[in-house]
């Protein structure tokens, strides 16, 4: 069994219009979602095995504070310069190349190639908005095989379906 938990960047910013869209950092809504949301993954699913992300700025920021709340190092994280705005057919690709002793992946992402991948591996009609999580559970051994089995939603969450109290 293989877990793949997509996380589509946290919200950003659009104050400098005349930044490249790499370089869009997070504004303070996101930056307020990607820790509550990287607590409920350490609830929920502790760390990862790996951590990979889009080299963007708004990426990258959730990335790293989704680390945190999961006591990932930031120096772990992987920096993958084809999961910036990639396709689906992109994700499915970088997933089925994974190494197999990983057994849990979270991914951090763009839309719409988060959203459709993860359409296209549930078979379910998905909208992932900034900083949803969508938690799949792959029935292989090895993460080539992702590509041709349907996966199992095992959690869809937001930021606006998550508990404010004691936060």
């Amino acid at each position: 069994m293989k877990r793949l938990t997509i996380v589509r960047h946290a919200k950003s910013s659009w104050k400098a219009a005349s930044l490249d869209d790499a370089a869009r950092p997070l504004n303070q809504r996101g930056l307020r979602d990607a820790p509550r949301v990287g607590r409920y993954l350490d609830a929920h699913f502790g760390a990862p095995d790996l951590l990979a992300s889009s080299p963007a700025v708004r990426a990258h920021t959730t990335a790293r504070l989704l680390a945190r709340a999961l006591g990932y190092r930031d120096d772990r994280i992987q920096i993958v310069d084809a999961l910036y705005l990639a396709s689906a057919s992109a994700l499915g690709d970088f997933v089925a190349g994974l190494e197999d002793d990983l057994g849990a992946v979270l991914l951090v992402g763009h839309n719409p190639g988060v959203s459709d991948f993860v359409e296209r591996a549930t078979g379910d009609p998905v909208d992932l908005p900034t900083c949803a999580v969508a938690s799949l559970r792959f029935p292989v051994a090895r993460w080539a095989d992702t590509l041709h089995r349907r996966a199992r939603l095992a959690a869809l969450v937001t930021p606006k379906t998550l508990p404010d109290a004691g936060e």
